[in-house]
């Protein structure tokens, strides 16, 4: 129990982000989206492990829990092969990258 009364929270509103990497599909591929201030964007996984690589399932990944603002996707395979490109999400328009 915590003393005092209750404490309003304020999320941020969420986005859509829908990602491609054509070149990379097959080979074990994995995003990273890095914000403006240069950290990783990070969430839980099925594990409740944070992390901040995301697989891309047939070359895609898909998320509609990305913070608004501008983001650098890097996007690398297995191999060490690296694709990346920057993309704008808002709250009110879904964001789509093809790398």
């Amino acid at each position: 129990v915590a003393p005092g009364g209750p404490v309003a929270v304020a999320l941020p509103p969420r986005c859509a982000l829908t990602i491609d990497a054509p070149t990379l599909a097959g080979r074990e591929p994995g995003v990273t989206l890095i914000g403006e201030d240069g950290r990783p964007w990070r969430r839980l996984d099925a594990g409740l492990n944070a992390t901040s690589r995301f697989s891309l399932s047939g070359g895609r990944a898909q998320f509609d829990d990305v913070p608004a603002g501008r983001w650098t996707v890097r996007a690398s395979d297995a191999s060490g092969k690296t694709v990346e490109g920057a993309v704008q999400t808002s709250p009110d328009v879904p964001a789509a990258l093809t790398l």
